[in-house]
Formats: C-alpha cells, sequence, structure tokens
C-alpha cells in the first residue's frame, strides 16, 4: 500500500528506534472452503504456510 506515513505509525504502533517500517499491508480473514463455488473448493489445499501470529502482530508493536 501506499499513501501512509510512517512517523504516524511508528508513534500509534509505538514501534521502537531500532526498527524501521518499510511497508504496510492490508490482510482479511480465511474464508470458509464450503463458501467457494463448487471448482474452487476442490482446488483448495491445506496451507502449510507459517502462521500469520509468527511475523505479524495487530495494534503495537509486540516483537
Amino acid at each position: 500500500m501506499s499513501g501512509f506515513d510512517y512517523d504516524l505509525m511508528r508513534a500509534n504502533l509505538n514501534i521502537p528506534g531500532a526498527y524501521r517500517p518499510e511497508a504496510i499491508v492490508a490482510l482479511g480473514y480465511p474464508g470458509k472452503k464450503e463458501d467457494l463455488p463448487q471448482e474452487l473448493q476442490e482446488r483448495e489445499l491445506v496451507s502449510i504456510r507459517e502462521k500469520l501470529a509468527t511475523f505479524i502482530s495487530e495494534g503495537e508493536f509486540k516483537f
């Protein structure tokens, strides 16, 4: 995303000076497989990706 204020983000999220915000991303929540059309349900696989909570936090800086 573009058009965000780095300094405001640092202040509002209490990001320590040793860290530098590089990007901001809008994320949604995973949907239900059964809400997909049948043809997409058949292609849907279980995700083996790292859980978002291991590298993304919501709200103030928590790492």
